[in-house]
């Protein structure tokens, strides 16, 4: 879990770079891949 933790940290920080970078709609489009990307690590885990 810890790792999993550090991933998603990692992953904010990008969005915030991102965020200042890019218009809001690309960041959260960005974003969602990102969620959706966890969401399939955590099932390959299980």
């Amino acid at each position: 879990m810890k790792k999993l933790g550090i991933l998603v940290n990692q992953v904010e920080r990008d969005e915030l770079r991102i965020k200042s970078d890019v218009r809001p709609l690309v960041a959260f489009s960005y974003a969602r891949s990102g969620l959706i990307r966890l969401a399939g690590l955590k099932k390959l885990k299980k």
